[in-house]
């Protein structure tokens, strides 16, 4: 059961993972505006990952009761979580849009205080944003389905916004076929029409394909007050967690970011680079918290104890396989960048460190977004996640950015020490069993 969903999930993960990196190719070989081409997607990418992680969170959340209802066989339950969670993604994408829409320069601003970038991004930004709250509800409605163990419908779905976004970048990037030259704008659209194309897949598949589940809007709209309650209680912990998590994220590119062009093209293609090297633990994080989630809801606790335990040991052995290959194949990876030999450098120096220390950041994907909180512990996982980012890794990248003055790669280094923190934390939690909890066993009064 475990394989015939971490695959999927894992080969998802990746196809996403590989739009960006083809984006952040074809958008290097514009010459010398590369550079500053590269950092003006980041930028502009920037609040949409704050949302995306938002949205993430809305997933996570609902994903804990999904699953165990889904245990229990209760599908009128699962519809009313997934209009909970359809709603509530899209008030917040709306408020996000029309921030963005109004204040463009100082969102943008938040994260560089390079002119040009900001200028690039701006153009960028206002394109992309067209596509957020669709986004954000195929990102929904896919994790819905994941939860009841259907993880092809997202699968189809980044393929199709593959292909599609692959052909688009190539024709609006470079002004092929007749369509004028766009460059970072034609970027932009390419990847509006992709996620459309995903979206109007999502939605054909959920309601008029699926008949495992059978969602429909009718029910959704059904939406009990018991259910609600426990939304608020078990999904807004995620929804919190991840929110204040993606802020504190983005707070390594505004650190980055002051540190120079160079320094931040650099991490932007580190960035990329570990995304896809963590492919295979956010596989067996979403798949454990799915099957861990259900065996909690059928009451076989024990059993899910011991899932668990392999969760993480597998997750453990990819990482460490991942970041082996990571750095024997750094530097042909980089040859794919029009970037500066300087910014070149740093880029090998920062997948360096990160071949080291993703180890733990993988162990973590599973250990907290698999096991802790599939098991039902969102409130542990919301300072577990949270406070050793905020008391650790920010203020070290703040020192050793701006006090100590030391090199980028120390810096990217510091980002990752909440993560040792965490985990070592997190194997004490997981011990004492505390974790496992059947959010779902009182008594539903509606």
């Amino acid at each position: 059961m475990a394989i015939r969903m971490i695959l999927p999930i894992s080969f998802q993960a990746v196809l996403f993972q590989v739009v960006n990196l083809l984006d952040t190719i074809m958008l290097g070989k514009l010459g010398e505006a590369s550079e500053a081409a590269i950092n003006a997607a980041n930028l502009a990418n920037q609040p949409f990952f704050v949302y995306s992680l938002f949205v993430f969170g809305t997933v996570s959340g609902s994903a804990v009761l999904i699953s165990q209802y889904w245990g229990k066989n209760d599908r009128e339950a699962i519809n009313s979580v997934a209009g909970i969670a359809v709603i509530f993604t899209t008030a917040v994408g709306l408020l996000i849009t029309l921030a963005i829409v109004l204040f463009p320069d100082a969102v943008l601003g938040i994260f560089s205080k390079e002119t040009e970038v900001i200028r690039l991004g701006r153009g960028y930004l206002s394109i992309i944003v067209i596509c957020y709250i669709p986004t954000g509800l195929t990102q929904i409605l896919s994790g819905i389905m994941r939860g009841v163990e259907k993880v092809h419908c997202a699968l189809m779905s980044d393929i199709i916004g593959l292909s599609v976004n692959v052909i688009m970048n190539y024709v609006l990037i470079f002004g092929k076929l007749g369509f004028p030259r766009l460059e970072v704008e034609g970027a932009a659209i390419a990847t509006v029409i992709a996620r459309f194309a995903g979206f109007f897949y999502c939605v054909f598949y959920v309601f008029f394909y699926d008949k495992v589940l059978k969602l429909r809007l009718t029910g959704m709209l059904r939406i009990k007050k018991y259910l609600i309650r426990d939304f608020i209680k078990i999904s807004m912990p995620v929804v919190c967690n991840e929110t204040v998590w993606s802020v504190g994220i983005t707070m390594y590119s505004v650190i980055i970011g002051n540190l120079g062009t160079q320094a931040y093209a650099a991490y932007s293609v580190g960035s990329i680079i570990e995304k896809i090297a963590l492919v295979f633990s956010q596989g067996f994080s979403s798949a454990g918290a799915v099957i861990i989630g259900k065996t909690v809801g059928s009451g076989r606790y024990d059993k899910a104890y011991e899932y668990s335990k392999t969760t993480l040991f597998l997750s453990a052995c990819s990482s460490i396989i991942l970041g082996i290959l990571v750095f024997s194949v750094k530097n042909f990876v980089i040859g794919f960048f029009d970037i500066s030999d300087e910014a070149k450098i740093l880029s090998g120096q920062i997948i360096a460190v990160m071949s080291i220390l993703i180890v733990f950041k993988g162990y973590n994907l599973a250990s907290i977004v698999g096991v802790l909180r599939g098991g039902g512990d969102t409130k542990f996982v919301l300072f577990l996640d949270v406070v050793p980012l905020w008391t650790v890794a920010i203020p070290l990248g703040f020192l050793f950015a701006y006090v100590l003055d030391f090199p980028v790669y120390a810096v990217y280094a510091a980002f990752y020490s909440d993560e040792i923190v965490k985990t070592f934390i997190g194997m004490i939690r997981f011990k004492s069993k505390k974790w496992i909890k059947d959010v779902t066993k009182r008594q539903q009064v509606s």
